[in-house]
């Protein structure tokens, strides 16, 4: 089964890429068919088997030969990974479907935020349905969709008053992601979601200031580390809250 799962997030992570060119552009993600961004020609279905092609074609169109993004391999290994990991922790389960779809949503808004700083409204759109199938069909049958719900609250009024101190320091995208993040993950594991992402944005920060590859001035988009703290929340985050709490 978790081979199944490895395969199902191949094939889907394929897709992500086309939602991740064409989202920017405005452009019909299931029309035209996918094809060269150089040459313009149509894709063989040999062209489109996730990393399989890439490797098969040594990174070069099968056409005009020119080369292809490394992206396209990473993103499918990368969401394929996701989904097989997804599986080992919540078996064949809702939770483990849901999570598996936000994961997926959440690479294609890291990389637009990474690249233009920007998350797009259809991607929150989109991640506030995924969260509110999750609180009605999991959390609710629980009697823990309040608390799940509030969890997204908070995390949305602490950003917000993040960009309101910083007078546009992070953007509003970043506290409907965090928004999301909350209503899937709920309080302690939120909370651990937004340490990890500060961490990690600190680190890189500071990293990038000492090596002057950007200017004080510059900004650093936090989405991606806000998905970088969910995905770690999601693997590995009961297990280390439990860890602090027993320490004390």
């Amino acid at each position: 089964m978790v081979l199944l799962f490895l395969t199902y997030g191949l094939i889907i992570g394929s897709f992500l890429n086309v939602l991740i060119f064409r989202l920017p552009l405005g452009e019909n993600i299931a029309f035209p068919p996918s094809r060269c961004n150089d040459c313009g020609n149509r894709l063989k279905p040999i062209h489109m088997i996730p990393v399989a092609s890439y490797m098969y074609l040594k990174g070069k169109c099968g056409y005009c030969g020119k080369r292809i993004s490394p992206q396209y391999p990473i993103v499918e290994l990368t969401n394929g990974i996701l989904y097989a990991l997804l599986y080992l922790r919540f078996g064949l389960s809702p939770e483990s479907v849901i999570f598996a779809i936000a994961s997926s949503l959440f690479i294609v808004i890291g990389i637009l935020d990474f690249r233009y700083q920007d998350i797009f409204n259809v991607t929150i759109w989109f991640g506030m349905i995924i969260s509110g199938i999750f609180l009605t069909f999991v959390q609710l049958s629980s009697g823990n969709a309040i608390e799940y719900m509030l969890a997204g609250a908070a995390g949305f009024g602490l950003m917000a008053l993040v960009i309101l101190i910083t007078r546009g320091g992070m953007g509003w995208g970043d506290a409907w992601l965090l928004l999301i993040i909350g209503m899937l993950l709920g309080p302690s594991l939120t909370a651990f979601a937004f340490f990890i992402a500060s961490i990690a944005g600190g680190i890189v920060g500071t990293y990038l200031l000492t090596a002057r590859k950007m200017g004080r001035r510059d900004s650093v988009p936090f989405g991606p580390f806000l998905i970088i703290g969910f995905y770690g929340a999601l693997l590995i985050g009961q297990e280390a809250v439990r860890a602090y709490l027993s320490a004390f």
